[in-house]
């Protein structure tokens, strides 16, 4: 399934079914976390919170990066934790899922994004100059 916007269509019907989807990432913007062909199961979003990874289009591009603010007017300022420029004032109406789960590529079970390592990591990371770090460490 090589054509995103294919992905994005089998995406919203799983959602206006009430499932969830699973698709491998592309790219590096989400390292250390996530990585090239690591899964994440999406939900369908009504309300993202500062520390979400969310699924989302920003003018012809799909992308899958972290919420590190939402602002007064309801819209979010999104980036990468391989990246320091942030998304500013993302439309709540371009968000498309959330990351309610993710697995390695080797892996067999999903992980659920929660527990104290990950509570740490997504406040840490949210942190611009933690992000500075990662894209010059990874």
């Amino acid at each position: 399934m090589s054509n995103i916007n294919e992905v994005v269509r089998l995406m919203y019907e799983a959602f206006d079914d009430n499932l969830d989807f699973s698709f491998p990432i592309n790219g590096s913007s989400m390292q250390p976390f996530l990585y090239k062909d690591d899964i994440v199961r999406l939900r369908k979003c009504h309300m993202a919170y500062p520390g979400d990874i969310v699924f989302y289009k920003h003018g012809d591009n799909y992308i899958l990066h972290r919420v590190v603010r939402v602002n007064k007017d309801g819209s979010y300022n999104i980036v990468g934790d391989h990246q320091t420029k942030c998304d500013l004032n993302v439309d709540s109406s371009m968000i498309i899922g959330v990351v309610v789960a993710y697995k390695k590529r080797n892996q067999k079970k999903y992980n659920p994004l929660k527990g104290i390592r990950y509570f740490i990591y997504h406040h840490l990371v949210r942190l611009k100059l933690v992000r500075f770090l990662n894209s010059k460490l990874f």
